[in-house]
């Protein structure tokens, strides 16, 4: 396996990619759970409440934080183990 610093930019931005969108399908289904309606589609419209969209956007932010962290932190282990070596930035 050709672990590359190329390699790592192009494997990483995809997961960081997908942890965006995983983040707003999680909010958007606790959203429907929690509130018994439909999430706003765009919290930054006037239609939309300031406490709602603040809640969204808050959770929305924390969760894919969140998500973002423990997908670099796998990447960095999986990366590890695999014989390559972090990027400057990412090394401890």
């Amino acid at each position: 396996m050709n672990l590359s610093a190329t390699n790592w930019n192009v494997v990483s931005k995809a997961l960081m990619g997908a942890s965006g969108m995983l983040a707003v399908k999680l909010v958007q289904t606790g959203w429907r759970k929690l509130q018994k309606e439909e999430p706003p589609l765009n919290p930054a419209s006037p239609r939309v409440k300031w406490k709602e969209a603040i809640i969204l956007t808050t959770a929305t932010g924390v969760i894919g934080g969140v998500i973002k962290l423990a997908l670099s932190r796998g990447l960095a282990s999986v990366w590890l183990k695999n014989g390559g070596k972090l990027p400057d930035k990412h090394s401890a």
